[in-house]
């Protein structure tokens, strides 16, 4: 029998939670198209209210259509402007695979050689005495690229006017590593390849991906970034302080970064290039398979292929996907190959729950069992009524559970795994939202906790509280 921190580390570590077997999928009728609207709606709004966001927009493609889009709460507070499916935000590195699929087009037209070293392509970019930098090293993060040197880099001011200038801020620091020897994720890496990408084609990397990529896919409201300037429905960047309250966030200058995290878009157009993805429409099958394919390291979370996370699901199959976090941005798009599915989530503050949501919107429509089942309603308890239970609980083999509170919040934490949140649906009992799992105390007259109890799948995991 697994222990609750074996079984919460396995979430953590996997980005899994626990998943009803899919069942064939069937066409949607007019009443189970309505019932994931109706849901898909209700679940943004139970984000919203948890602020979890400021403002959210997402959306579903299955079946060969978009299913449902949607938008909660605000892109703009100060104005009292909401956010829609229309909201128009950062994506992040979700730029990326676009990115890493404009490689592969020119790969697929003998332009590119993956393999031998971008000196070939970028003439004046310093050779390293710790070997030759490739583009599918560039491409797999495992080139050994340095990563920002500052958090002045991360949240960047400086304007550059070119891709040439934005490599020339550290193309002569050194490489981390060998490359192909470890990982090392890198947006630098990726605003090589833009480069590379402007000096095989002669062409700007916005005019590029307009042709190639952005404009086959029909999408229509994806574009650069330019510092200063506005854009239809585009939403503020918010951040939340360490008491809760969202505030506005720095608003940088992405030209560091273009082709690595430096776009607008809509969840709908995101829908629009993983439907392009599915019906290649952009790269070729064979060149979407060498994308899913990892690099031969060592690697404890999710496999990085090109461009692409890389997942092999137990029930959904294959799928990429890619997140994306930067000033102002929470973002995430999954790609299911063998469900032909696409979810897209984005939101305008850092540090928010989009995997979690993202996660509830493709269950909830490929399992119709999960589609029937209503929201659990969250009650409100006070700073007060969660004292009882904070504290240590002793489990199973020395692991110990430790619960914490921030404001009306508890947290549980096993182990060195961060906490994670839980939510009250009584006074006594609580759930996981990252996760199918509940947790139940027992208490006493006096009002004291006598033990917890961890559920899931039905398995029962008790704690006794220390004194």
């Amino acid at each position: 029998m697994k222990n609750i921190g074996i079984i919460i580390s396995a979430f953590i570590l996997t980005h899994m939670g626990s998943f009803a077997l899919a069942q064939e999928a069937k066409p949607l009728s007019a009443v189970e198209h309505k019932r994931i609207e109706a849901k898909a709606d209700s679940l943004l709004d139970q984000y919203i209210a948890l602020q979890d966001f400021v403002g959210v927009s997402a959306g579903v493609f299955y079946q060969d259509q978009v299913v449902w889009t949607g938008g909660a709460g605000y892109r703009d507070i100060k104005n009292k402007q909401a956010a829609s499916s229309e909201m128009r935000h950062r994506i992040a590195s979700i730029t990326k695979p676009m990115t890493a699929i404009a490689i592969m087009q020119l790969v697929e037209k003998g332009q590119i050689d993956l393999d031998v070293p971008i000196q070939e392509y970028i003439k004046d970019y310093p050779r390293s005495d710790k070997g030759e930098l490739s583009v599918r090293h560039l491409l797999k993060h495992v080139g050994g690229v340095p990563f920002y040197k500052s958090r002045k880099e991360a949240f960047p001011s400086m304007h550059f006017n070119s891709l040439d200038e934005a490599v020339a801020l550290f193309k002569d620091r050194s490489l981390a590593h060998k490359p192909g020897t470890a990982y090392l994720y890198s947006t630098y890496g990726y605003t090589l390849l833009g480069a590379i990408l402007e000096k095989v084609t002669g062409q700007s990397y916005a005019d590029y991906m307009q042709e190639n990529v952005w404009t086959p896919a029909g999408m229509k409201s994806t574009s650069l970034e330019i510092f200063g300037q506005s854009y239809p429905n585009q939403a503020k960047l918010y951040k939340k302080t360490k008491k809760g309250a969202f505030i506005a966030d720095k608003q940088t200058d992405l030209s560091l970064k273009y082709p690595g995290g430096g776009l607008l878009s809509t969840a709908e157009d995101l829908l629009h290039f993983g439907q392009a993805v599915l019906d290649n429409e952009l790269i070729t099958e064979e060149s979407l398979k060498l994308m899913r394919i990892p690099a031969d390291l060592e690697w404890k979370g999710t496999p990085y292929g090109m461009g692409w996370y890389v997942v092999n699901d137990p029930v959904y199959g294959r799928i990429v996907r890619h997140g994306g976090s930067q000033s102002g941005t929470s973002t995430y798009l999954s790609i299911f190959l063998d469900q032909r599915f696409v979810v897209a989530v984005l939101a305008n503050n850092t540090d928010g729950n989009e995997y979690n949501l993202h996660r509830e919107l493709y269950e909830m429509t490929l399992d119709p069992n999960k589609r029937m089942q209503p929201l659990r309603k969250i009650i409100s308890l006070s700073e007060k009524d969660l004292q009882p239970y904070l504290g240590q609980y002793d489990l199973r083999k020395g692991n110990v559970l430790t619960i914490s509170q921030k404001g009306n919040q508890l947290f549980t934490q096993v182990g060195k795994y961060p906490p994670l949140p839980i939510y009250p649906t009584a006074k006594n009992k609580f759930f996981y939202r990252a996760f199918d799992a509940q947790l139940e105390f027992v208490l006493n007259d006096q009002n004291q906790v006598i033990k917890s109890t961890y559920i899931q799948k039905g398995e029962p995991i008790v704690a006794k509280k220390r004194p």
